[in-house]
């Protein structure tokens, strides 16, 4: 029988309080390399984990990557049940002493491994292979299908690097990095958004400024992680010089923070997510010399649904909106905004189909719901095709908005970055956003 969703957890600090209190964290040492460790399977299962040991419904790949993310709540321990067995082996000392340092020396794992001179990216590195045997055994049970199981990969990876490198209170950690986190507060309500500055930034120089949301049941930080730094888009950045704003949903639905589409009319950032978007654009333009010309709407999955919403919803403030991996819920837009859009989308995402269903657009109907409100027609459209086929571009020009579209064959659920035509995704996004204007 499989365990309720939604478990409750209890405190970790409370039930280890009597053991990892008796430990001097001074006085620990180890006698581990601190090299990436192959062949590790984690248990996955305990007390924050939903997932039972028995891989054999798609519903055990989400539990995987709860058991990946672990709890918050729990502060810089996030809970070490699911991962316990790998830790102690990387770490090379027990679970307790893991503790001790975490608690007297105010260190996440990240810390710990940096304590014994370990590269903190061997041990996330360790942790994501030892969940490879689940997801290979969801594979070879037909549980999901390989283009599936990258996708569920991705996701658990990104949980990983959450826990790795969880701050919990900055303040408390002394956090360099710090200084690229925002809040911002209304009421009771705190909101966050994390921001990555190009080197090359000046303030007397107006400069671009992408919103790049990330999808259901993920966060800003690990998908900063993978879209900005381990996929190169912080790279462009700094070579072209636009600030790159990614925002943290809050709206929670079926146990997993979303994005809230549409415009409410509400005035509270905890409950209109376009509201908070507002709010947070004048936040950063209070800090940063922003063209507010060159202001663009991205998102990944139901990011980019978001993103959507928002050149439906923004009164003009976007210049163009998009994404990877995405589709669009309808809405009634404003007719007097009519912002480029641009879309790469694979044939084959389990998740959110080409070809639409449960209640998602097929992307070509949302193409040509942007090609209509824009004023566009379909004798406006070039196509091509790059790779051998592999890749197919639908493009619509005219004189003031464009509406491209990217379809990757066979491409799954993903933030994209295979090159096409010899440019990655995220440079052909730059080369068509650099040149639009409001």
């Amino acid at each position: 029988m499989k365990k309720s969703r939604g478990i409750a957890c209890l405190s970790l600090v409370a039930l280890l309080a009597g053991c990892s209190s008796e430990i001097n964290a001074a006085d620990i040492i180890t006698s581990a390399s601190g090299e990436v460790i192959t062949g590790l399977t984690a248990t996955a299962t305990g007390r924050i984990s939903p997932f039972d040991g028995m891989m054999d419904d798609p519903r055990d790949l989400e539990d995987l990557v709860t058991s990946a993310l672990g709890d918050g709540s729990l502060d810089l321990h996030r809970g070490h049940d699911e991962i316990g067995n790998v830790l102690e082996a990387f770490l090379g000392i027990s679970h307790d002493e893991m503790h001790a340092l975490m608690e007297q020396e105010n260190l996440n794992l990240a810390g710990v491994c940096e304590r014994f001179g370990f590269d903190p990216e061997n041990l996330l590195l360790t942790l994501e292979d030892s969940y490879t045997p689940w997801v290979s055994e969801a594979v070879t049970k037909g549980v999901v299908s390989k283009t599936d199981a990258e996708y569920w990969g991705t996701k658990i990876s990104e949980a990983l690097r959450v826990r790795v490198y969880w701050r919990g209170d900055p303040e408390k950690l002394g956090d360099s990095s710090a200084s690229d986190r925002r809040t911002i507060a209304q009421g009771d309500t705190v909101r966050e958004y994390l921001i990555h500055v190009p080197d090359a930034y000046q303030e007397d120089d107006p400069a671009p400024l992408i919103l790049n949301m990330h999808g259901a049941c993920g966060d800003a930080e690990s998908y900063r992680g993978v879209v900005g730094e381990k996929k190169g888009l912080h790279l462009l950045a700094d070579q072209h010089g636009f600030l790159v704003a990614y925002p943290q949903a809050v709206i929670k639905k079926d146990e997993c923070v979303v994005w809230q589409t549409g415009d409410t009319g509400e005035e509270d950032i905890a409950l209109d997510d376009v509201y908070f978007i507002q709010r947070l654009l004048d936040d950063i333009k209070s800090r940063y010399n922003i063209d507010e010309e060159q202001i663009f709407a991205l998102g990944y999955s139901n990011g980019g649904m978001m993103a959507f919403s928002l050149g439906c919803n923004s009164g003009g403030a976007f210049a163009a909106v998009g994404g990877m991996a995405t589709t669009m819920i309808p809405e009634r837009c404003n007719e007097d905004h009519t912002p480029s859009v641009i879309a790469f989308h694979g044939t084959r995402d389990s998740v959110l189909p080409y070809e639409g269903g449960q209640g998602w657009q097929a992307v070509p109907d949302v193409v040509d719901f942007w090609v209509e409100h824009n004023g566009l027609t379909a004798q406006d459209v070039i196509k091509t095709e790059f790779d051998g086929g592999a890749v197919r571009l639908d493009e619509y020009l005219g004189d003031h908005s464009a509406v491209v579209l990217y379809t990757l064959e066979g491409g799954g659920h993903e933030w994209f970055s295979q090159d096409i035509n010899g440019r990655s995704p995220n440079e052909i996004l730059w080369e068509f956003l650099e040149d639009i204007r409001l």
